[in-house]
């Protein structure tokens, strides 16, 4: 018998040299990820060049797999590697989402997202992000640190919009 999909998202996690994406379904019993890729930031182009590549692969990515849904895991406040390119192309991504037709997008760095998942601490949220401890509504254990972070971000917008 197949699962009955109810909708799609998409989040995100950049770093200085990829944006990494995973596009997640909700399907009747729960959650499945069918992909989970990375973009690699072109070096041969400058960096505005980058950004404009970056932002048309981002609608790209909504429109091929119909997402309703967006999320972005944000760099952290207090984060010691706060690279600026990698600010650039989370914004980017931000004003991809706004200018998409998506119908709501989740942005949030590890508190929010403990706030999303109603975890009592972040010290949680931590542990599923680094792969120490398992995240209930999707197996994230095949997965890298970015992935990860996409994933949880694609089901944040989820919860967040409420379903």
């Amino acid at each position: 018998m197949s699962k009955n999909i109810t909708s799609t998202a998409i989040g995100f996690r950049v770093t200085p040299s990829a944006t990494h994406y995973a596009v997640v379904q909700k399907q009747s019993d729960g959650f499945c990820v069918i992909a989970a890729e990375k973009i690699t930031h072109p070096k041969a182009l400058h960096p505005p060049d980058q950004l404009k590549h970056i932002r048309q692969t981002v609608f790209d990515l909504i429109r091929e797999h119909q997402a309703a849904f967006g999320g972005i895991k944000l760099i952290e406040g207090n984060s010691q590697t706060r690279d600026p390119f990698r600010l650039n192309v989370e914004g980017v991504v931000q004003e991809s989402f706004a200018s998409s037709p998506l119908d709501h997008y989740f942005f949030g760095t590890i508190p929010k997202l403990t706030g999303v998942f109603r975890f009592e601490d972040k010290k949680k949220m931590k542990a599923i992000l680094d792969g120490a401890t398992r995240f209930d509504p999707v197996d994230l254990a095949s997965f890298g640190k970015e992935s990860r972070e996409a994933i949880v971000s694609a089901v944040a917008a989820f919860i967040e919009h409420g379903n």
